[in-house]
């Protein structure tokens, strides 16, 4: 199961993920739940995922993802993934006319107000900056925690 979690149900996907699992996994040893989390690489699965829970404000799940999310894992493509998403969300509450078939959009615009999104750029843009080293020491996971507690409170 952890493995469809971090690669979806891409048969094609988990399929690479196994061949490269073979080539570092020692003879006679088992695949282990840590083995998982350190060997393979979370996939745009993962990001979607987050950002799904993210807009029906589902923290719980939001927060699983997070915890699950390796040290050396980029943050930026989740960051750019979180970015486009609030700016289109602005876009829908300043334009009456805007249309997003998207279920979980809509969703998300009644979950998040214009003033909310705003608030959630800013902490955005603080973690993009945290993220490349700027005023920060932190962990790359424990700023994007910082930020998913900031966007769903």
């Amino acid at each position: 199961m952890l493995i469809i979690e971090y690669l979806g149900t891409d048969i094609s996907n988990i399929a690479n993920e196994l061949k490269k699992i073979s080539i570092i996994l020692p003879v006679g040893s088992n695949i282990t739940y840590n083995f998982i989390k350190k060997n393979i690489t979370l996939s745009n699965y993962y990001h979607f995922k987050l950002y799904k829970y993210i807009a029906i404000h589902d923290s719980l799940n939001a927060y699983k993802l997070i915890f699950n999310l390796k040290e050396n894992e980029s943050i930026i493509p989740i960051l750019n993934l979180l970015f486009k998403f609030f700016t289109k969300l602005i876009d829908y509450h300043l334009d009456k006319n805007y249309h997003n078939t998207s279920y979980i959009f809509n969703i998300a615009a009644k979950n998040y107000s214009l003033k909310k999104i705003i608030k959630i750029i800013s902490f955005i843009r603080k973690a993009d900056i945290q993220s490349k080293g700027i005023d920060s020491c932190v962990k790359k996971t424990e700023i994007l925690k910082e930020l998913i507690y900031h966007i769903l409170n």
